[in-house]
């Protein structure tokens, strides 16, 4: 009996073994062949890449030795694009570029995109952004219309592809996404809009998600437009404190106080998120006008206010001169301490 589980044992453990033998024999013959490919695909490149430039760069007839013939050819030729759209961003390149996919490639990007694996789908799809492969747009489309499923990350690729290329599905989509995006997702692609669709979110601002709404409120911010700074009034008497807060930071970033009573209110409001930021857009006010409000915010409970109004006085050609006044006049601690604090800084 004893005999019979050693024999059994062994037999488990020479498996094993042979197991494991051949995983390593898998992974050595694996990597010598991807070796090989690499080594022939810089042997494509060495070979081509002086025609591929005469083509793209001075604008001549491509030659046929850039016809694509084999998996390698498209890799390498894949290699030299990358390398060209990176590094040179003149419109009749990329136009050249697009034009030499949509011929050569566009069938074996169709072809990825309806693979079985994962990993050739996703690289199709960042293909289509990063080329700018217009003509494969409606299949991106078919695919978010099927019935199929896709991980979010392919969710997320197909909606930025719709986004770059200004289809006016992108925003019935992004208003019923197939995936659960969170909140730096939805705020690239929303980045991505042009004026027209942009305004067309903004039109529907009251029906959105609040997801939306609060992205929405910071690209404006983020890309400086101005001629939405009404908008983010409108959002300062919102019932939501991260709404009001998330629209003070955009007007802030677009540096445009229209009306200064619009933020009076906020000086005793009792989040202290909203008393600094007024603090900190009171910089792009007047110091003749600003400087009692940024003065009593001094005296705020909350340091971040406190040192955010000190801040703010300093940034003025004649900060300094003021905070060092204050220094010698008040007869308040904490007041001293940060004045003296920024001062050091500065």
């Amino acid at each position: 009996m004893i005999e019979n589980k050693l024999l059994l044992l062994l037999i488990g453990i020479l498996l094993l073994i042979s197991l494991l033998i051949a995983v390593f024999i898998y992974i050595i013959v694996q990597r010598m062949i991807e070796t090989r490919s690499l080594a022939k695909v810089e042997q494509y490149i060495k070979k081509h890449n002086d025609k591929l430039y005469l083509y793209l760069i001075e604008g001549k007839v491509l030659s046929k030795d850039l016809i694509p013939h084999t998996r390698l050819d498209i890799r390498a030729i894949e290699e030299m694009l990358v390398r060209y759209t990176k590094n040179i961003s003149g419109e009749d390149v990329l136009f050249r570029i697009t034009a030499y996919m949509e011929r050569y490639l566009q069938e074996h990007y169709r072809k990825q995109l309806k693979s079985s694996k994962w990993s050739i789908r996703i690289n199709a799809l960042y293909k289509i952004s990063d080329f700018r492969l217009y003509f494969l747009v409606n299949d991106v489309f078919e695919m978010l219309n099927s019935q199929k499923k896709y991980s979010k990350q392919e969710y997320f690729q197909m909606y930025k592809v719709l986004a770059t290329f200004e289809s006016q599905n992108f925003i019935s989509f992004l208003l019923h996404p197939k995936a659960d995006f969170g909140e730096m997702e939805y705020k690239k692609l929303l980045y991505y809009l042009n004026q027209q669709q942009f305004e067309t979110l903004i039109d529907q601002y009251e029906s959105l998600p609040s997801i939306l709404k609060n992205i929405i409120i910071d690209i404006v911010g983020m890309k400086n437009l101005v001629e939405f700074v009404p908008f983010l009034e409108k959002r300062l008497n919102d019932d939501s404190s991260e709404t009001r807060i998330r629209a003070l930071k955009s007007i802030d970033q677009i540096g445009l106080i229209r009306e200064i009573d619009l933020y009076y209110h906020f000086l005793q409001s009792p989040y202290w998120e909203e008393r600094m930021m007024v603090a900190k857009l009171l910089v792009h006010v007047p110091m003749s006008k600003s400087l009692p409000y940024l003065q009593d915010l001094l005296k705020d409970s909350s340091w971040w206010v406190r040192s955010r109004a000190a801040q703010s006085i300093h940034s003025n050609k004649r900060g300094k001169e003021i905070l060092e006044s204050i220094m010698a006049t008040t007869n308040d601690r904490f007041v001293f301490d940060m004045v003296q604090e920024v001062i050091g800084k500065g």
